[in-house]
C-alpha cells in the first residue's frame, strides 16, 4: 500500500492539476476573445462617426462653393479637417483642384479655371454626399 500512496496518488494529484489548469486557461482565453471583439466594434463605430462628422463639416464647408460658385477661403478650411483615411484620396483632390482655381483666377487662366472646377465637379459627382447641403 505504501508503494501505492508514494506513485500513485501523487500521478492522480499531478494529473488533476493539469486538467484543472488547462481549463483555466482556456476560459481566460475565452474573455479576452469577447474583450479584443468588443474593442474592434467600437473601434468600428468610431471610425464610421469620424467619417460621417468629416463628410458633414466638409459639405457644410463647400456649401457656399455649390451656391455662389465662392471658394474664398475653402480650402484653407478643408486643409484644417482630419480627414479620414479612407477618404485622403478625395481631400488631397479637393485642395489641389482649390489650389488650380485660385492660380486660374490669380492668372487670368480661363483654361485653368474651367479645369478645376470640372475636377471638384468630377469628385462631387463621386462622392455624391458633397453635395448634401
Amino acid at each position: 500500500m505504501s508503494i501505492l500512496k508514494k506513485t500513485i496518488l501523487p500521478s492522480i494529484l499531478l494529473f488533476s492539476l493539469f486538467i484543472f489548469s488547462g481549463c483555466s486557461s482556456q476560459n481566460n482565453n475565452q474573455t479576452v476573445d469577447v474583450g479584443n471583439q468588443d474593442a474592434v466594434v467600437q473601434s468600428q463605430l468610431l471610425t464610421e462617426q469620424v467619417e460621417k462628422d468629416y463628410q458633414v463639416q466638409l459639405a457644410n464647408i463647400l456649401a457656399p462653393y455649390w451656391l455662389t460658385g465662392q471658394f474664398t477661403g475653402i480650402k484653407d478650411q478643408i486643409l484644417d479637417l482630419r480627414a479620414p483615411s479612407q477618404d485622403l484620396n478625395l481631400h488631397l483632390n479637393l485642395v489641389l483642384a482649390l489650389q488650380d482655381l485660385e492660380d486660374g483666377t490669380n492668372d487670368n487662366d480661363q483654361e485653368k479655371i474651367d479645369q478645376a472646377k470640372k475636377r471638384i465637379d468630377q469628385l462631387a459627382n463621386q462622392y455624391d454626399w458633397l453635395k448634401s447641403k
